[in-house]
């Protein structure tokens, strides 16, 4: 298991879209499943997150999302599946803590089994 990261993120609330985008030179977007995009580098290294449908993965209000601070969590890659484990952090009428949780385990049919971490620098 990786070290938990925290990354800004970018909530499209019309569309119910949580982005993470790290730093990284884009290669290309594997599509998880029909909810879970993530763009890799040329190492396979993950460098953003899409997650669809984004209030109901997290199982808290849009407002959450809405008024998001910062996401939490870490990524695990094995030969056989690729594991998210994210927390979001939302500012709530001047309350900020740690709101909702998406752990989702989904068949790993491309990338290199490894630690990921998300950088912000």
């Amino acid at each position: 298991m990786t070290d938990d990261f925290l990354i800004e993120g970018t909530y499209d609330k019309r569309n119910d879209v949580l982005y993470l985008e790290a730093s990284g030179d884009y290669a290309d977007t594997v599509a998880l499943s029909d909810d879970l995009i993530i763009d890799v580098n040329s190492d396979d290294n993950i460098i953003g997150v899409e997650i669809h449908y984004a209030s109901e993965a997290f199982n808290i209000p849009a407002e959450y999302l809405d008024d998001l601070v910062a996401v939490k969590g870490h990524i695990d890659v094995s030969d056989d599946e690729v594991r998210l484990h994210l927390k979001v952090v939302s500012d709530v009428r001047n309350d900020i803590r740690e709101r909702g949780s998406y752990n989702v385990h989904v068949p790993n049919n491309r990338l290199k089994a490894q630690k990921q971490q998300l950088a912000t620098a």
